[in-house]
């Protein structure tokens, strides 16, 4: 295929096939709490919406995220992912919703697209996840396929130097 994707990846992903992808980049929102208000034109010299919404880094459980969270255990099980996990998730989002709403968006954010990744890699795939130390650890056990996933953070920004987070 051999094809670079921009813009809401799980509007992408929905439409490939399963295993059908042999590595995955993904340099999500880093959960930093700041909105970065960088604008970027195409060639039209129009604004694009999808890179004025990449920068905004800032999560408020709200409705959307709301289903997304609950609707998450039925999609793990849709997908065949272990109860055990099922059940994590479902204890953990529980917990955050009262203790930290706004980690339980940016996780069902993300849980929702790592799960879909998984689905769309080969059997043979890596999916390479860029974040930083703030959340690194939370994806590290809501992903569903750790033995998938890299995860690489960066200490300060920019940097020169990333470091490999071990699973």
């Amino acid at each position: 295929m051999n094809k670079l994707f921009y813009g809401d990846n799980l509007t992408i992903m929905w439409k490939m096939s399963a295993e059908s992808v042999d590595l995955i980049y993904l340099d999500p929102p880093f959960n930093s709490n700041r909105s970065y208000n960088l604008l970027y034109k195409n060639t039209t010299g129009l604004p694009i919406l999808e890179q004025i919404e990449a920068f905004c880094d800032t999560w408020e459980f709200d409705y959307e995220k709301s289903e997304m969270a609950y609707d998450i255990p039925n999609i793990m099980r849709e997908y065949g992912i272990q109860n055990d996990v099922v059940q994590f998730w479902f204890y953990l989002a529980l917990a955050l919703k009262s203790t930290n709403p706004k980690l339980l968006a940016y996780l069902a954010y993300m849980t929702i697209r790592l799960i879909e990744m998984r689905r769309i890699l080969k059997s043979t795939g890596s999916i390479y996840l860029h974040c930083d130390p703030t959340a690194s650890h939370y994806l590290k056990v809501v992903h569903p396929y750790r033995a998938a996933l890299s995860l690489c953070s960066v200490t300060g920004f920019p940097s020169s130097s990333f470091n490999k987070i071990s699973m």
